[in-house]
């Protein structure tokens, strides 16, 4: 079974990783992130197979 947990920032955090963002967009790096719609976070997802060993499971 899936599973996700997604981690947001603070406000001051988000402000600065968007200014990064804008930053590599000036910089003609890549204006993917400051262009699109997307939120700073973090995201982990995992699947409770790989977590646990089968043993354990049943």
């Amino acid at each position: 079974m899936p599973y996700a947990v997604e981690m947001f920032f603070d406000k001051e955090s988000d402000e600065y990783i968007r200014g990064l963002w804008r930053t590599l967009r000036e910089s003609g790096i890549s204006s993917y992130m400051y262009d699109s719609e997307n939120v700073p976070h973090i995201r982990y997802r995992f699947l409770i197979n790989w977590i646990l060993p089968k043993w354990i499971r049943d």
